[in-house]
């Protein structure tokens, strides 16, 4: 994991929120228990002995599918032939599109370059990862402890999409956005930024709804039960800064 000069990591991955660190090996320390549930850390269920038996489904999926990319705890892993963004506290409703479709990462920015997180996001169907266990892969990585600055929040909430500072860093981003109403010299824009965020962009000026796989365009309302107006805040404060 490395980490920028202004006490951020530059593999998406927040600094506060109980995330450790990710091992050589990509597999970490796991605890017994259950989403949401247990550690102040939200560690992966495993058994004692390291085998299968008595681990949550959702736990042997995500540490088959998710881990090898996303690492132990969802923190992202930015090194090796595997790659992958932080995925904690993911919106339910991109995680589901994410899942079922995959993320070719074909986006391009206005200059026609390829932009975001090296390789490909496969689709999982139903089969692979029941409905029942992605809400349950959610849960458990919506469990993890809720950010205190607006960095990390914007790490944890923000990144996926708009890149480690909101603009020109896009080494974890599958969607090349600017944030909406942060532009050079625009001032108290606050009231603006919150209703953005709780609206989303889910219809778009012709009042046609917009898919989430156009990824440059797409963006899920965060409710207050998600992001509360003071965190909100918190990011906007912090990305004006970047």
């Amino acid at each position: 994991m490395t980490t920028d000069p202004d006490g951020g990591t530059m593999d998406g991955s927040s600094t506060s929120g109980g995330v450790t660190p990710q091992t050589d090996d990509g597999t970490g320390s796991m605890s017994s228990t259950g989403p949401g549930e247990g550690t102040d850390t939200g560690e992966l269920p495993t058994s004692d002995d390291g085998s299968s038996g008595g681990v949550p489904e959702y736990a042997q999926v995500y540490g088959e599918l998710c881990l090898p990319c996303h690492g132990n705890m969802g923190q992202g892993i930015s090194m090796g032939t595997d790659v992958g963004p932080e995925i904690l506290h993911p919106h339910p409703d991109l995680a589901a599109y994410l899942v079922r479709n995959g993320d070719d990462n074909t986006t391009l920015n206005a200059a026609g370059e390829l932009v975001g997180h090296p390789g490909t996001m496969p689709a999982f169907t139903p089969e692979e990862v029941s409905d029942e266990v992605l809400d349950e892969i959610v849960a458990w990585l919506d469990s993890f402890p809720q950010p205190t600055t607006g960095q990390d929040l914007f790490a944890d909430y923000c990144s996926f999409c708009h890149g480690m500072t909101g603009g020109t860093d896009v080494d974890y981003v599958s969607a090349y956005h600017n944030l909406p109403f942060l532009t050079s010299g625009n001032v108290n824009t606050l009231p603006e930024f919150i209703a953005y965020v709780r609206a989303g962009h889910v219809v778009n000026d012709m009042g046609v709804a917009v898919d989430p796989s156009e990824r440059r365009d797409f963006m899920p309302p965060f409710g207050p039960e998600m992001l509360t107006d003071e965190e909100l805040t918190l990011i906007e404060a912090w990305a004006r800064q970047q």
